[in-house]
């Protein structure tokens, strides 16, 4: 499905969504509507003005000549009190609305006061495309869409037409995002997340290297090692780079946690919802296809993805609560569970960015902790931070995207529960502000300004409203993609 932006009404048009709202307490229409449509919604919204409240919805069909026009009202509500993120819920809706209606080629007539805001326009068209997601790869009978294009109408169309080439390249790379941690397990490894990487270097024109188990052994990654020690499948680390500001020394590396399927290792979770940590791997989904929009978009910085894939799983090589292994820095860790894994693989992955990419600033995200949903509820990542600027700039980066983050306080006294009595560190902190300790483990890694994304309790939507679909959520595309324009 595809989204275009077009001057004029087809003369044949048969199915159009209209957009009502209000200002100033007097409702509101698009400016060039059909004769026919005008005469009847506005005889419909003078008998129920409140179809034009935020979220409304209402159809009904007229007729013109010999033909039927199907309509779908929309309300957008007040104006004044439109957001991006209002426009992006409003954009799913409508998407939703047309498959329910089985539109073919549905026309959206929109409000000018919406089309004098470019952003407005621009997150409405991403949240089509997000909220007509759907994932029946594995279904032998398939549901079928009966449209494949939606139309935006503006008087100038000209002027919209880069945003929403830009919007569906953000929304198609957040869709493959969930795509990957919507396939199971069995299907999703390691290699095929290398093999994935492949071919989105060889589309975008990243440049890509892959370090096996081999590598990593050369290199002393014994945190990284560990974590797969249990599993038949060999671990991997995945590199990709974005040369898009060639004068500036600057390199962001965006840092994503893949493990595969998390089992829990010897410390192995209760079987009721373990299959869903298939979505341990949202960090490493999000981070590769933030690239691949990055290079796609061709924005102006440097940035390189580091992505380090296992699987952790209890065998009798599997880590044991109590081993002590050596990472990558000389730092020992004491693994008090090995359920804490993700860490784990981050320390080493932190060190080869800044170590051997020359990293001058890193962003980690990954499905850390359960914790995270205590503390935040299920719509809103914590962020922990070295360093207040570039902090600020993943915040900006959240409004912007509309991925939504709370920055959480690191107090020199969080880091006395990771303190180990026989290493220099030990893998978990227990209980207490555990989403705080397990990202400061990780900070202990950073030598260089460092930001901790922690999307475990945001990997998933719980329930389909607007854009967002339940199942997989793609959180950090967009808050990445929308970090990397900061990095110039």
């Amino acid at each position: 499905m595809r989204v275009k932006i077009i001057r004029n009404l087809s003369e044949k048009s048969a199915e159009i969504v209209i957009l009502a709202g209000s200002l100033k307490k007097n409702t509101i229409l698009p400016a060039r509507l059909p004769k026919e449509c005008e005469e009847a919604v506005n005889s419909l919204l003078k008998e129920r003005p409140k179809l034009a409240s935020y979220g409304k919805t209402f159809s009904l069909a007229v007729y013109k000549a010999s033909d039927i026009i199907k309509i779908t009202l929309l309300g957008v509500g007040d104006i004044k009190d439109l957001t991006m993120e209002k426009m992006r819920m409003l954009g799913g809706d409508a998407a939703r609305l047309c498959r329910s209606a089985e539109y073919k080629s549905p026309y959206i007539m929109m409000l000018d006061g919406i089309l004098q805001d470019s952003g407005f326009v621009r997150s409405f068209a991403e949240g089509i495309m997000l909220g007509a997601y759907r994932f029946e790869e594995y279904k032998n009978k398939k549901e079928k869409d009966r449209f494949s294009n939606i139309s935006l109408l503006a008087q100038n169309p000209a002027k919209f037409k880069e945003l929403i080439e830009d919007a569906v390249v953000v929304a198609e790379s957040v869709n493959h995002a969930r795509d990957l941690v919507n396939h199971p397990a069995n299907v999703i490894n390691p290699a095929y997340m290398a093999e994935e990487a492949r071919k989105i270097a060889q589309q975008t024109g990243l440049s890509c290297k892959v370090l096996l188990q081999k590598d990593m052994e050369k290199l002393g990654m014994g945190a990284l090692l560990s974590v797969a020690k249990g599993s038949e499948q060999p671990p991997c680390m995945i590199v990709l780079e974005h040369k898009g500001n060639k004068k500036s020394k600057n390199i962001t590396a965006f840092v994503g946690k893949g493990i595969t399927f998390d089992s829990g290792g010897i410390s192995i979770k209760p079987s009721d919802g373990m299959g869903e940590m298939k979505d341990d791997m949202g960090g490493a989904a999000a981070v590769l296809m933030a690239m691949r929009a990055i290079s796609l978009l061709q924005i102006p910085a440097n940035i390189t993805a580091v992505i380090p894939c296992a699987e952790n799983m209890p065998s009798g090589g599997a880590s044991r609560p109590g081993d002590v292994v050596k990472s990558a820095s000389g730092k020992t860790i004491e693994i008090i569970s090995t359920d804490a894994e993700g860490r784990l693989i981050l320390a080493d992955a932190l060190w080869y960015a800044q170590e051997k990419l020359g990293a001058t600033h890193v962003v980690d995200i990954a499905t850390l902790t359960g914790a995270a949903s205590i503390a935040l509820g299920e719509f809103v990542s914590g962020i922990v931070t070295n360093n207040q600027p570039l902090c600020n700039k993943l915040l900006k980066a959240s409004g912007a995207s509309g991925e939504r983050c709370w920055q959480m306080p690191s107090y020199d006294e969080f880091n006395d529960y990771n303190k180990s009595e026989i290493a220099d560190i030990k893998n978990t902190g227990g209980r207490f502000g555990g989403m705080i300790t397990g990202g400061l483990f990780i900070g202990a890694f950073a030598v260089k300004p460092w930001v901790h994304i922690d999307i475990g309790n945001t990997v998933t939507d719980k329930a389909t409203k607007g854009y967002k679909i339940k199942g997989p959520s793609g959180f950090g595309v967009r808050l990445l993609i929308e970090a990397a324009r900061l990095m110039v």
